[in-house]
């Protein structure tokens, strides 16, 4: 997609492709990103979290994570927790205000400890 691009920037490619359905493409830069890895080479595991949470692969984005987290790279600090949006069950983060699937405007209910859809 972008060979001479960074690995972030290729995952932020990745996220964004698959949020635009295109899956096919998002996937294809995962592989690339893997090969890398295979072939001796070095990839932070947030950039494989990263595309996998675009296309909504919650388990395997935690798999990565906690690689992150083992080798101290990446979201060291704070972990990314994945919420679920109650409408639709879209994975969704803390950060997000509106479900990329539904639509629904989210908000952190605080007694719950979660990302919820808000009524309109």
């Amino acid at each position: 997609a972008m060979p001479q691009a960074g690995t972030y920037t290729q995952a932020s490619l990745g996220y964004a492709l698959a949020g635009a359905g295109r899956e096919d493409e998002a996937r294809a830069i995962y592989d690339e990103l893997l090969s890398r890895v295979r072939a001796g080479g070095y990839v932070s595991p947030v950039a494989f979290a990263t595309i996998l949470i675009g296309l909504g692969d919650v388990e395997g984005a935690m798999d990565w994570t906690e690689r992150a987290f083992d080798d101290r790279r990446g979201w060291r600090e704070r972990p990314m927790k994945i919420f679920q949006c109650q409408a639709c069950d879209q994975p969704v983060t803390f950060e997000s205000t509106v479900c990329e699937s539904c639509e629904r405007r989210l908000g952190y209910v605080c007694d719950r400890h979660e990302v919820s859809a808000l009524e309109p």
